[in-house]
């Protein structure tokens, strides 16, 4: 089997090497007999971000098929350089991190084996914050529920349009569906690359079928500040204004008169989180809220949410050990290339 780990960076001098040792336990522990490749693309950092990589690559590139590092000549957003790494991926199968995720303790190769050609497979979303790994309640309870069902695209692209942006960033597909057309609609937008390279892929393969899993790939680093604390930076008004232009988009588009009713009223919540008005009352929360409350119940009363539970904490106790390894195999790392603050 043939993987690749693809990485884009952007001044992530600090948590780069976390992000490279979680794939390199990976690839020890459970890829020694496949062949991996790693792509890293960065945005014309202007710390030591390239020199982290370099020191690290340099000591493990012996553990992959081959190792290429692109930076580009400007900064030019993320969803350029998503793309740029995209197109410099030449493997059907890969995992997509940013320079502050980490790969899971799962085997992937496992995961990655039995993806179908037309799949996509929705893996449950964990995050972490400092030493701390978790899972919004909401986020789970919506993931079992969707897991219960099977999907198709031209019955579920609907309610994935409309609710919760598309389930899940942490999906698995072949790369033939990331085609050089799609990387190319995705630089219309500067810091919005997961809704969007899905949405294209949706509406231009209506033969994929989605598959939702209850198990993770990827742990998505979230700081405790964030666009819900409504902090002023320029990545999150880009973000912000990105999510409008999307949502603009999509309403124009779509010719299902229900959906385009459900994507007005989100449009007009988008506009009012953009110009920092209170959203809180929108109909379109209410009516995502009023979806939600209907499914939880139906959740709670099947048999697999307690059963679900104990191996959902079980999962969390394992991710909380193998975040405290990267980290410190991070730091060991750091201090060994004598880098380390």
């Amino acid at each position: 089997m043939e993987v690749t780990f693809g990485v884009v960076t952007f001044n992530s001098e600090k948590t780069i090497i976390e992000t490279l040792e979680s794939i390199r336990i990976q690839v020890e522990q459970h890829g020694k007999k496949h062949n991996n490749y790693l792509v890293i693309s960065d945005d014309c950092s202007n710390d030591q971000t390239v020199q982290f990589i370099s020191l690290w690559t340099n000591k493990y590139e012996q553990i992959f098929e081959e190792v290429r590092i692109i930076q580009t000549q400007k900064n030019s957003g993320l969803c350029a350089n998503y793309a740029q790494l995209m197109q410099n991926i030449k493997t059907e199968l890969f995992i997509p991190l940013a320079g502050d995720d980490l790969i899971s303790s799962g085997d992937i190769y496992h995961d990655l084996s039995s993806l179908h050609e037309n799949e996509i497979r929705v893996h449950l979303t964990l995050e972490f914050c400092k030493e701390t790994v978790y899972n919004k309640p909401e986020d789970m309870k919506r993931q079992l529920y969707y897991s219960k069902y099977k999907h198709t695209n031209r019955k579920d692209i609907v309610l994935l349009e409309t609710l919760s942006p598309y389930s899940s960033v942490e999906i698995c597909l072949f790369k033939k569906h990331y085609s050089d057309a799609c990387m190319e609609y995705i630089k219309n937008y500067r810091n919005f690359e997961d809704d969007t390279s899905f949405y294209y892929v949706l509406k231009n393969n209506q033969d994929v079928t989605f598959r939702f899993v209850m198990t993770p790939i990827v742990l998505y680093r979230r700081e405790e500040k964030s666009l819900t604390k409504m902090v002023d930076t320029t990545s999150q008004i880009a973000f912000l204004d990105d999510l409008y232009r999307f949502r603009k988009e999509t309403f124009k588009r779509e010719k299902n008169i229900f959906v385009k009713i459900l994507l007005g009223l989100m449009l007009w919540e988008n506009f009012l989180i953009k110009h920092r008005f209170d959203a809180s009352k929108c109909l379109a929360r209410k009516i995502t809220k009023i979806i939600e409350q209907r499914n939880d119940k139906i959740i709670k009363k099947s048999e697999e949410l307690s059963e679900y539970l104990t191996l959902y904490n079980e999962m969390i106790e394992r991710e909380s050990g193998h975040l405290k390894k990267i980290q410190t195999c991070a730091q060991d790392f750091l201090k060994t290339m004598n880098v380390l603050d």
